[in-house]
């Protein structure tokens, strides 16, 4: 496994269980998020991926600390504040704002540490997506409840996809490994309610735990990974 890693949101509900499993392998993590996480056995450095400078502050950092950097994992989700509005109460600034906010963090890491990579000939990036990229709601699990799926969010997952077997294919001969997760619903307090609206979908009858993405992580995080540009579903069968 590659051994120096930049995770970008490593305090969210994905990047806290990647950080706490990746840590039985010895390896230097450093955690770039806006919010320090509780885990205090990884380096820390506070960034927030919508302005350029901080990314680059981010790499630059690491380098200096640890060497070289072999990998970055994205799991950030910058978000803007009417981000999870309904279709039909959003409106176009707020809409394209949600889009431009996650999208342009997306982008810009992408392109710094492709150029990065590119110099030194090889280089992970692991970005995280959703089903949604690629898959219509089931709206009717969302009824009735305060949350919904909005499209903003399924553009920009989508976005990224397409992106990331872009940037595989047009650094294919520099030997950067490009790949993307879209894991399914992770449970995260929900109600029992949605809980069991969203289970009769899946193969175990209930939702994924962040922990089940851990092997997926450790598989894309190996030295002579022969896989680009792929968008890895693990939903249990939700969207069979």
């Amino acid at each position: 496994m590659i051994k120096n890693i930049i995770i970008f949101g490593g305090t969210g509900l994905i990047g806290q269980e990647i950080i706490r499993y990746l840590q039985d392998f010895n390896l230097n993590i450093l955690n770039a998020d806006l919010r320090k996480s509780k885990n205090k056995n990884v380096d820390f450095l506070k960034c927030d991926v919508t302005k350029k400078k901080e990314i680059i502050k981010t790499k630059n950092y690491f380098i200096k600390r640890f060497g070289e950097i072999d990998g970055i994992i994205n799991c950030f989700y910058p978000r803007s504040k009417n981000f999870s509005k309904h279709f039909e109460k959003i409106n176009k600034k707020d809409f394209i704002n949600s889009i431009n906010i996650h999208l342009g963090s997306f982008f810009e890491i992408n392109q710094i540490f492709c150029l990065y990579f590119k110099k030194r000939k090889k280089g992970k990036i692991i970005n995280f997506c959703s089903i949604y990229a690629n898959y219509i709601p089931r709206f009717e699990i969302y009824k009735k409840e305060k949350f919904t799926m909005p499209l903003q969010y399924m553009i920009s997952k989508n976005a990224i996809v397409q992106t990331t077997k872009y940037l595989a294919k047009k650094y294919l001969k520099d030997k950067i490994n490009i790949n993307c997760i879209s894991p399914g619903g992770i449970f995260d307090d929900h109600d029992k309610k949605f809980v069991s609206k969203y289970s009769q979908y899946t193969s175990s009858s209930k939702m994924l735990d962040r922990k089940d993405l851990n092997t997926t992580v450790k598989y894309l995080l190996e030295e002579n990974l022969k896989m680009t540009g792929q968008n890895l579903i693990l939903d249990e069968g939700f969207t069979l």
